[in-house]
């Protein structure tokens, strides 16, 4: 889930996107389900091909990840 999604722009005409982030990873039943949640800041810059994004920065709430073989993007 992505939710409080909130759009600033940047001095540089960059957009800066703000989000709260709550994944639910379940491995069927080998492993009691697992959550991760952060928050995201992503830099998105215009080109003629549409909106690029530019970096990508993801806080976890946890110092550390007790999830194994965490193979997705946040």
């Amino acid at each position: 889930f992505v939710t409080n999604v909130q759009v600033f722009r940047a001095a540089s005409g960059d957009l800066v996107v703000k989000s709260y982030l709550l994944l639910f990873r379940s491995r069927g039943d080998t492993r009691p389900p697992e959550w991760v949640c952060g928050e995201r800041t992503d830099r998105l810059r215009r080109s003629p091909e549409g909106l690029r994004l530019v970096h990508r920065r993801v806080v976890v709430d946890e110092s550390v990840l007790r999830t194994q073989n965490l193979a997705i993007f946040l």
